[in-house]
């Protein structure tokens, strides 16, 4: 595994498709990764899940200060990053909150 700096993300192989850095490295403990974005609604309940977990993160929005006063929030995404250690944990709980299983659970309910 391998995670590029610049776009903090995981990748499997040794060049990020992202930005198309070469040099890739071994992720560290502490190094901020990539989790999940989500629109602005969504992303206040990963906020919430994040921090009853205790589990540090950073955001960013896809906009700039000035386009999100003249624009409003409606329309805008937040990314997360979490630290690397806390990545499978953090992965974990976006992943109940936002994905739903790939077969349904046999809970004897066919509606």
């Amino acid at each position: 595994m391998y995670y590029c700096p610049d776009c903090m993300r995981l990748r499997e192989k040794d060049r990020c498709p992202i930005c198309g850095r070469k040099t890739l490295m071994a992720p560290q403990p502490g190094d901020l990764c990539f989790l999940e974005e989500q629109d602005v609604l969504w992303a206040g309940m990963l906020e919430d899940v994040l921090n009853q977990a205790g589990i540090v993160h950073v955001t960013s929005s896809d906009r700039e200060a000035g386009l999100a006063a003249k624009l409003g929030r409606i329309g805008e995404t937040i990314r997360f990053y979490v630290p690397f250690e806390r990545l499978p944990e953090a992965r974990e709980l976006a992943d109940r909150l936002f994905h739903m299983p790939e077969e349904p659970e046999e809970n004897g309910f066919t509606g």
